[in-house]
């Protein structure tokens, strides 16, 4: 299955990933997984792809920065932002995108945006724990 992406930062730059381990969900719930059997782990190189739905901005940051610093980053090769559906921005002036950025361009991780998975209208199901590649702003999952 074959899924467009659109750049958010430098780091995606002639990016091509090969044999990446698909990662992701609910980001509120995958932190309140942290600290459980069932924790995320990047044992492998992975993509992260991370959606929500009804979270103020402030919190979808504040678990982003308790997500980033619970799991190996070293083993995070991109990110990708599906539908934060109904999530208020609750007087934070920038976007979910900006947000996000500014954690990852320190750590050079490539960030991507898609509308093709969250909870809203379009909603196209992925396999977590399947294999994939990033290239050509596409997002390969076989």
């Amino acid at each position: 299955s074959h899924y467009p992406l659109s750049a958010l930062n430098e780091s995606t730059q002639d990016l091509a990933l090969e044999d990446i381990h698909i990662l992701g969900g609910n980001l509120t719930v995958l932190c309140t997984l942290q600290g459980t059997a069932s924790h995320v782990q990047l044992q492998q190189p992975s993509v992260l792809l991370l959606e929500d739905v009804g979270e103020p901005y402030y919190r979808i940051e504040r678990s982003l920065i308790q997500l980033l610093q619970s799991i190996d980053t070293s083993n995070l090769k991109a990110l990708v932002l599906g539908d934060f559906y109904q999530c208020p921005q609750k007087n934070v002036p920038q976007t979910i995108a900006e947000i996000v950025k500014e954690h990852l361009d320190p750590l050079k991780i490539p960030l991507f945006q898609c509308n093709w998975f969250g909870h809203g209208a379009v909603n196209r199901p992925f396999w977590i724990g399947k294999k994939g590649k990033i290239i050509d702003s596409q997002l390969v999952i076989y």
